[in-house]
């Protein structure tokens, strides 16, 4: 039996082992600051905007939302080569979560 331990411990008195420099890259936003990610997601439009997937009150099964996408794609009048190429980066996204944020960089989501 292997056991996996973990980097940081927090002993009986409560005291932690995280090194002092472990948090040394993060940055403070004030509530009136956007970060700088968050901008960048908020100025993202997919790939194809005028092509809509409608995802809601459907299978929710990852291959059926991935068949949905290359259907609307192919319904848009795109080739099958970028189509191909959608199917096998959403294959590749490796979780269902990938797969979701891959649909709405490629196609509007609704």
């Amino acid at each position: 039996m292997t056991v996996q331990v973990k980097p940081w411990k927090v002993d009986c008195l409560g005291k932690s082992s995280i090194p002092r420099n472990a948090f040394s890259s993060m940055r403070l936003f004030l509530p009136n600051q956007q970060s700088p990610m968050r901008e960048e997601k908020m100025a993202n439009t997919p790939k194809y905007p005028d092509i809509t997937a409608k995802l809601t009150d459907e299978d929710g099964n990852v291959y059926a939302i991935i068949g949905m996408v290359c259907k609307a794609l192919y319904n848009g009048g795109v080739d099958r080569a970028t189509v191909d190429q959608f199917r096998n980066a959403a294959f590749a996204a490796g979780s269902y979560d990938g797969v979701l944020q891959l649909c709405m960089e490629w196609v509007e989501v609704s």
